[in-house]
């Protein structure tokens, strides 16, 4: 199975409103894969076509659930909004990620090698 990425404009919203992200606040459009993010998300993904534009509505279990990360603007189970324009899909975007930045804000998963020591 693939793993396609998309490369996407959106906002995000708290259920009164409030912005907590956009992705012209990164720059422009932000590429994601389905598996890096909330399973809400992810999902909605999957559903989506180049140049769509979409408002989805992710219940709080499929968001950040009873515990969000600490320090982040999400209450316990908080309900999630987006608006989203998929602006192109990247089929087997996993592939394509090696080296550099994880697509979606991730880190690269890769190994850290601990310093040698000298030996003496």
């Amino acid at each position: 199975q693939s793993v396609d990425g998309v490369l996407v404009e959106y906002e995000g919203r708290l259920a009164d409103g409030t912005v907590f992200d956009a992705s012209e606040r990164h720059g422009g459009p932000q590429p994601m894969i389905a598996g890096q993010v909330i399973p809400g998300f992810a999902e909605a993904l999957t559903k989506m076509q180049k140049g769509g534009k979409y408002k989805i509505h992710i219940p709080g279990k499929l968001a950040y659930g009873e515990n969000p990360p600490p320090g982040s603007p999400f209450g316990p189970n908080a309900d999630l909004d987006f608006d989203v324009h998929i602006v192109e899909i990247v089929p087997n975007a996993a592939l394509m990620s090696g080296g550099g930045e994880v697509p979606g804000g991730g880190q690269p998963q890769q190994t850290p090698q601990p310093e040698r020591a000298p030996v003496p």
